[in-house]
């Protein structure tokens, strides 16, 4: 066979992927982290870190026999992450792990490498009870939140037809169980279209009409209830255990694979109540327009749940079914309008409305409003948000010239919902120059990463400085200017354990230090983490500012990024002040995470 030929078999193996087997053998055992018995039947992972820039030897698995043990061999030398999974009976094990629910630690296999290694597994914990009405009965198809003492969700189940449910592989830990119950009135859709025989149908579900034929309820997180004697509609609203909202929720507690069983959640139901009315925008009716019925106290949307309606195209929206309650009203619209809805084989079928184009005027509308009864005659007038206006400086005072590259300006509210617009999008022009809306409240500013080299230094509003702070807009006009330095900012250093040697198994984590930044739907904009590749950490594009930044063990899996889990890694975290353009050194011990 020519020599030419077979150089084009062998890069060709190497461009698919394919290469030729290993010399190394990685052996060992799983056994229960409590007791040290053998695991039996557990499937065993080794898998290379994802590079693109080096070619990624394949990932192999193997089960464990009887006695726990196992071999993988013919491996190629690499970085590895070696983990076993078994049945619900135990948590994921992993190399390096020294508690439940912990990050693994690199493995380093060399050429011709004989390991011996031993997987902990630690048994898992499980929770399981019934969802009852008032009345005792059983509420099947009924979702169920689980969620940490810290606020982080753990886990969703479906309560089957006898009211059951069980949520099972658990870390220790303090929970509750709930149900953010969302009532989504939507328009029906007048005329509509034309369905081919094997066209897909969606299943069915319960649903409500109203009496004008116009708008149909769609619940979420829960079913309807029976109506009441007289015939009256009711709804289950949001509930957790101890009460209806997630602030009165009641915690149970789990050690290491202890089982709770008989965790009863009563979902309440209240009578239902129909809000009817005209919205409308200073041009007149406008297609989009969305309303919601919101709890001045209550927690964030995606934990008590939402309220919402859709106006049809004159304007005219209907709330079906509303618990009493007091309620702060608020509007805005939507861009491209919500799918109206359509019924398939009697079951109603809604688009996939996953997505929103800024709102230039950002018409709002925002009023309380007390739902003692039906209420017809209501008139929703939206406007047009604060103006904003500013430019873009550079601190050597050159004209940015930004082409097709702009930076991402917006402002984003603490407690917004992703889904309501609540984040305003500045428009930047080529010439450094911003334009925008945003309705009035209090807002957080992300000015993104503008463009390479360069790195945000301050925001001033009339020539106050409010960088790093929190910015109210009321309903006078604002003028913005945003400075920015030649330079990258970021923080670089090394990671040592506790013995002062050098480590690369540390999870870096860095959040401002105002807290208000820590609890919000935009979190991922001001909370990084990070994992070296070496000891040695270099973090850029942040924003100038505090920073609080700690390097956590294998319990940064178990740490989460909610306020109150971030409030105890601050006495572990190291103050940094980050400059403009300049990138600051500081160098991390490695700290394991407070219990949740």
């Amino acid at each position: 066979m020519p020599l030419g030929f077979i150089a084009l078999l062998v890069a060709g193996a190497l461009f698919s992927g394919q290469s030729p087997d290993g010399t190394a053998v990685v052996r060992g055992r799983v056994i229960d982290a409590v007791t040290g018995r053998a695991v039996r039947g557990a499937t065993v992972h080794l898998i290379p870190p994802y590079d693109t820039n080096q070619y990624r030897p394949p990932s192999r698995s193997t089960t464990t026999d009887a006695s726990g043990a196992f071999e993988i061999g013919a491996v190629v030398a690499g970085d590895y992450s070696l983990s076993a999974t078994s049945t619900g009976d135990y948590l994921e094990a992993g190399y390096g792990r020294r508690g439940p629910g912990g990050n693994g630690s690199r493995l380093e296999i060399a050429d011709n490498a004989k390991l011996d290694v031993t997987l902990s597994a630690w048994p898992a914990a499980s929770l399981d009870g019934r969802v009852l009405d008032d009345q005792g009965r059983p509420v099947a198809e009924a979702r169920l939140m689980l969620v940490n003492r810290d606020g982080s969700t753990a886990g969703s189940v479906t309560s089957d037809d006898r009211g059951e449910y069980r949520f099972s592989g658990l870390v220790p830990g303090e929970y509750t169980v709930g149900f953010p119950v969302t009532l989504a009135s939507r328009t029906i859709r007048s005329a509509p279209e034309p369905r081919s025989a094997n066209a897909y149908t969606p299943p069915f579900q319960p649903y409500l009409l109203d009496r004008g034929g116009r708008a149909i309820l769609i619940t979420h997180g829960a079913p309807l209830p029976p109506p009441s004697r007289d015939g009256q509609a009711n709804v289950y609203v949001t509930t957790f255990l101890g009460g209806t909202s997630f602030a009165e929720a009641r915690y149970v507690s789990l050690a290491i694979g202890q089982s709770r069983a008989g965790v009863d959640v009563v979902l309440r139901d209240r009578p239902a109540r129909r809000l009817a009315g005209v919205a409308t925008t200073p041009a007149g009716p406008a297609p989009g327009l969305v309303l919601s019925l919101e709890s001045e106290e209550g927690a964030p949307w995606f934990r008590d749940g939402q309220i919402t309606a859709t106006a049809a195209a004159d304007g005219a929206f209907v709330f079906v079914a509303v618990p009493e309650g007091s309620y702060r009203l608020t509007a805005y619209k939507r861009n491209p309008p919500f799918t109206e809805v359509t019924f398939a084989g009697a079951a109603p079928a809604t688009g996939h409305d996953d997505y929103m184009i800024g709102d230039k005027d950002v018409l709002f509308a925002s009023m309380p409003m007390t739902v003692t009864g039906d209420q017809d005659g209501l008139e929703v007038l939206l406007r047009p948000g604060t103006p904003i206006a500013g430019r873009i400086v550079l601190d050597d005072g050159t004209t940015p010239a930004f082409g097709n590259q702009p930076p991402r300006v917006s402002f984003l509210s603490p407690r917004g919902d992703p889904f309501t617009g609540a984040a305003s999008s500045l428009q930047v022009a080529s010439d450094g120059t911003l334009t925008g809306r945003a309705r009035p409240g209090t807002y957080m500013l992300n000015a993104g990463w503008p463009w390479q080299g360069w790195s945000f230094r301050a925001a001033r509003i009339d020539g106050r400085d409010v960088s790093g702070r929190t910015i109210d807009v009321g309903n006078a006009p604002v003028s913005l200017e945003l400075a920015f330095a030649r330079g990258v900012s970021g923080i670089r250093g090394l990671v040592s354990d506790a013995r002062g040697n050098p480590t690369r198994d540390a999870t870096i984590l860095i959040f401002p230090i105002e807290e208000i930044m820590w609890d919000t739907s935009a979190v991922n904009d001001f909370i990084r983490s990070e994992e070296p590749r070496k000891a040695a950490f270099s973090i850029t594009n942040l924003t100038a500012g505090d920073y609080y930044v700690v390097a956590l063990d294998e319990s940064a899996r178990r740490a989460g990024r909610t306020a109150p889990a971030l409030r105890k890694l601050v006495p572990l975290a190291t103050r940094v002040r980050v400059d403009p353009g300049q990138p600051v050194a500081v160098n991390l011990v490695m700290r394991e995470a407070p219990p949740r």
